[in-house]
């Protein structure tokens, strides 16, 4: 075990490629190991529950209520961390960057004494908006892309959505809170490559300050996330507002958000229109975006990749936003209800293969049942009789259920009760 592991705690922030980077991590995890990186946890899950546990500040997203497991979930994989033998150890959770200064610092300290270093993942502000309006819109929101829009720079942090999203978006401000905790030198930022690039882009420059081959591991076992048409959005978005309030959490979450939305809209997903940003909103991201990146580069920070990266690029017509046609929500509809159905089906489908399985199973544990109560019968009857007895019984037993022994039981005794008769004569 090193003296001194380094732990590196991945912060965010979200939609800037962070689950393509985790799908990585958790697809590779014995590759890692073999390079001496450990990603501790049975599974994401736990790194998830860890945030939750260790973040003040909820997101939109959140469960309303606490959950049992996230109680010292933190603590947990702090303490899986401090004690692996490996040279360097990853935490995942982009919410992280959600997380207060008095947050930052009680994860630090809980890591102690490992070197701790603060990974953030960024993207520019004109590409992410149309993403992270629409991730609020998974997560149950019923905001139109311009209310949205207002929210996030008219209203800013006063506002629902903007506070959330300034709060893990605003790299120079998240950064600061974290930094805190952490000398510069460990703060490491990663600017998102431009779609133009190669995919894998992002995952070498990670691991490069995991200080890693990014040729270790299976670039097939991740893809990066996609995201819906304009008018599947529209149309998740009525959804939404159909359901009301009264419909459960636990059903949105399991149903509605991961299955209806990631799984039956995503695989619908066609050359249809895409959000576009507002000209008036658009300067303002580009105003945003400048600042973001003039205070990385005051703050010293290590950049792997071009600050430049985080700078929108500059649209060559100014564009106002296009409301999507009615005809081309309806059929998005259509195709989401047919994808519905189809599930559906499928869903029944394997119940009824599922309930078949169970039912060869019960038969084979009844038959196991009577089996074992058969000889848990005759160990009983065993106990108090001679050997002899038992040797009878066992052969009335046996006569009674195979025909040829019977035959041969019966022929036996005759045989027995001859050689008894000539005996009684003598």
């Amino acid at each position: 075990m090193p003296d001194r592991p380094r732990v590196f705690v991945h912060v965010g922030a979200p939609k800037t490629g962070t689950t393509y980077v985790q799908r990585l991590l958790w697809g590779n995890r014995e590759a890692l190991a073999r390079e001496g990186v450990d990603v501790p946890g049975r599974g994401r899950g736990e790194h998830l529950e860890a945030g939750f546990d260790l973040r003040t500040e909820a997101s939109p997203a959140d469960p309303k209520r606490p959950m049992p497991q996230w109680e010292g979930a933190w603590d947990r994989l702090a303490a899986a961390a401090r004690e692996s033998d490996k040279k360097a150890v990853v935490i995942s959770e982009e919410r992280l960057a959600g997380a207060s200064a008095a947050d930052a610092e009680r994860a630090v300290a809980s890591l102690a004494p490992a070197e701790v270093h603060i990974v953030y993942t960024a993207r520019d502000l004109l590409g992410l908006l149309p993403t992270a309006w629409q991730e609020t819109v998974k997560n149950r929101s019923t905001r139109g892309f311009e209310e949205w829009l207002s929210d996030v720079f008219d209203r800013g942090t006063d506002g629902v959505a903007g506070r959330w999203f300034w709060l893990v978006q605003d790299a120079v401000d998240v950064l600061q809170r974290w930094a805190k905790a952490v000398p510069a030198e460990r703060v490491h930022v990663i600017p998102k490559p431009p779609s133009s690039a190669p995919a894998e882009l992002l995952w070498e420059r990670y691991a490069s300050v995991l200080e890693i081959d990014p040729g270790c591991v299976d670039l097939s076992t991740a893809w990066a996330n996609s995201s819906l048409s304009l008018e599947q959005v529209e149309f998740l978005r009525r959804v939404n507002r159909a359901l009301g309030s009264d419909f459960p959490e636990w059903h949105y979450n399991g149903f509605v958000r991961e299955v209806f939305a990631r799984q039956i809209l995503l695989s619908q997903v066609e050359n249809w229109t895409k959000p576009v940003v507002p000209a008036g909103y658009a300067a303002k991201a580009a105003e945003a975006g400048e600042r973001i990146i003039a205070g990385l580069h005051e703050a010293g920070y290590h950049v792997v990749g071009d600050l430049s990266e985080l700078r929108p690029a500059v649209q060559a017509e100014p564009q106002e936003y296009v409301h999507p046609d009615p005809s081309e929500i309806l059929d998005a509809s259509v195709n989401a209800a047919a994808g519905l159905l189809a599930h559906v089906g499928t869903m029944r489908d394997q119940r009824r293969e599922v309930q078949q399985r169970l039912s060869r199973l019960q038969a084979e544990l009844d038959a196991e049942r009577e089996q074992r109560g058969q000889a848990q019968a005759l160990a009983r009857r065993s106990e108090d009789r001679k050997p002899g007895q038992i040797v009878k019984e066992a052969l009335v037993d046996l006569a009674g259920s195979s025909r040829p022994f019977a035959a041969a039981y019966r022929a036996y005794k005759a045989v027995r009760r001859r050689s008894g008769s000539r005996g009684s004569r003598h």
